[in-house]
């Protein structure tokens, strides 16, 4: 499993078009809205990223 902040349902769609990846029977589509149905747990996830950013950078 990868973590990857940066994939919106846009971007997971795209990635899924090009992949030999995804299990059977899984279109593109459908990993594009199990994207955005996790909307909300991603969200929950930015304060952790910005912190971990702010501890990277130094600030």
């Amino acid at each position: 499993m990868q973590f990857h902040p940066e994939a919106t349902p846009e971007v997971v769609g795209r990635w899924a078009e090009t992949s030999d990846l995804l299990p059977e029977g899984v279109t593109p589509a459908q990993a594009a809205a199990a994207v955005e149905a996790a909307q909300g747990p991603r969200e929950s996830w930015r304060a952790l990223l910005a912190a971990f950013a702010r501890v990277v950078r130094g600030d």
